[in-house]
This record gives C-alpha cells, sequence and structure tokens, in this order.
C-alpha cells in the first residue's frame, strides 16, 4: 500500500510555522511506532516515508504532507495519521486536520495512474523546500538533469523490486532525453540540528523527447516525485515537490 496524507497545520498561538518543523515532526512519528520498529526505521538509509512541511499562499494555511510507500510501515502509520488532531512537540503544539488523502493499493496501480494521467512532455516541478543533491561528498546546490533522475531511480528501485527499472540503458536514455529547458530557483539553506544545508527551492521546468516507453517511465517518476521527494533527507523535510502543468503544454500535446 502507498498512501499520502494531507494535513492543515496550525499552532496553538498561531505563530508561522517553518519548513524545519518537519524534522521535528519525523521525530514525532517515530514515537508513535513500536521502538524496536522505530529504530530499525531511523537506522535505515533509503526510508519508505517522506515528509514536509509548506506554506499554501492561496489558502493561507500551513500544510503538512505525509507519504508512506511500504505495506508494513503503512499499516503501522494508518491508524495514528486518520486520527491525528493535536501534535505535543517540545515547547508547542499544532494542530491537524486531514485534507486530503490519496492512496494505491500496489505499485502496479500506481505504473497504471501515472500512465493514464498522460502528462505532457513540458512539466514543472515545484520545489516547496529546500531540496540538494550529494556527489563525491559534496552537496550540489543547483539541479542537474542526472541527479534529479538518479534520485528518482534509487528511491524507486529501493522500494519497488517487483517493478525495477535498475536498467542502466534505460536511465541512459532518460538522461539523453530530459532537458532542464527554464527555472526560477533560489539557494537556501535547510536547518537541520546543528547543520545548515545548502540548497535551493522553487519552479524547475524539464522538457522531454522519448521514446514511447522511455516517456511513460519518466511520467511513472514524475508522479512518484510527488510522494517520495527529490533529492536527499526527503524523510526530515527536504525536497517536497508538487506537479504543475501549463495550460499551453495541453494545448500542443492535444494538436499532435
Amino acid at each position: 500500500m502507498i498512501g499520502q496524507y494531507c494535513f492543515a497545520l496550525r499552532s496553538a498561538d498561531g505563530a508561522p510555522i517553518p519548513s524545519m518543523m518537519a524534522y521535528r515532526l519525523y521525530g514525532w512519528l517515530l514515537e508513535q511506532l513500536p521502538e524496536d520498529i522505530g529504530r530499525q526505521l531511523h537506522e535505515q538509509g533509503e526510508k519508505p516515508l517522506s515528509q514536509y512541511i509548506r506554506y499554501d499562499k492561496a489558502e493561507n494555511r500551513t500544510l503538512w504532507v505525509v507519504s508512506v510507500f511500504q505495506g508494513e510501515l503503512y499499516e503501522l502509520l494508518e491508524p495514528v495519521l486518520e486520527s491525528i488532531f493535536c501534535i505535543a512537540l517540545r515547547q508547542t503544539t499544532l494542530q491537524a486536520a486531514l485534507l486530503d488523502k490519496r492512496c494505491f493499493a500496489s505499485a502496479q496501480e500506481l505504473v497504471l495512474y501515472a500512465r493514464e494521467l498522460r502528462l505532457p512532455s513540458r512539466v514543472i516541478i515545484r520545489f516547496h523546500t529546500t531540496s540538494s543533491f550529494k556527489q563525491d561528498g559534496s552537496y550540489v546546490i543547483f539541479p542537474q538533469e542526472r541527479l534529479l533522475l538518479r534520485s528518482l531511480l534509487a528511491k524507486w528501485n529501493a522500494w519497488f523490486p517487483e517493478y525495477s527499472l535498475d536498467d542502466e540503458d534505460a536511465a541512459a536514455a532518460l538522461e539523453r532525453g530530459v532537458r532542464i529547458t527554464d527555472y526560477q530557483l533560489r539557494s537556501g539553506r535547510y536547518t537541520l540540528k546543528s547543520a545548515r544545508i545548502p540548497g535551493f527551492s522553487g519552479r524547475l521546468t524539464l522538457s522531454s523527447a522519448l521514446s514511447a516507453p522511455m516517456q511513460e517511465v519518466w511520467n511513472l517518476l514524475l508522479v512518484f516525485s510527488t510522494l517520495c521527494g527529490i533529492g536527499i533527507k526527503t524523510t526530515l523535510g527536504m525536497g517536497g515537490v508538487t506537479l504543475e502543468i501549463s495550460p499551453n503544454s495541453l494545448l500542443k500535446e492535444q494538436e499532435k
């Protein structure tokens, strides 16, 4: 089971809730799990959980988005997520209201959903929280096609080996066919305890020129990105993204 929950968050005193608060919410989620499961999850490398906090300007509210893409963990967290209304943290309490929930019974259902969605060849990824990559031991604070693709492929292959995309030729084809064509980004730092991780946020336009089978794979990875996030430390609130489709892109696809 794959599930995503979206909550409206409000602090008890009405104070703004920064995106870095997601790190503390991750700790709170671990506390809701059996101790051995929480410890095991915390010690894992690639985790089947992503979550982030973002401000919804249109509705003037703060959103907390939590995604779980592994059956056992979903079964443990589902009753917690379904019943959240108050989150007691050290020095503050947050009120939470469930706004939306989407679920996929399996990876196959997600594959079919992405196929039927028929995304255009030009899409915009909105990075709501600071995203970053690591390469050769250093942070990469500007997106590169290869790093973005490899991040998504690694996350997919870690949790859905039955639909493995671990094919170097396919990865190379994606890298050749996907290009960054526009961006509106700003640099920033995401604070985790005493560390301030450099990265970027904003809008990134990607265009693809791929064969039909490779376009299906790319569409799947785009949809998956809204669940798993992009880049490092997505479990701790970094790299939270949504997709934006411009009307012009849809018109061009319909004219083909």
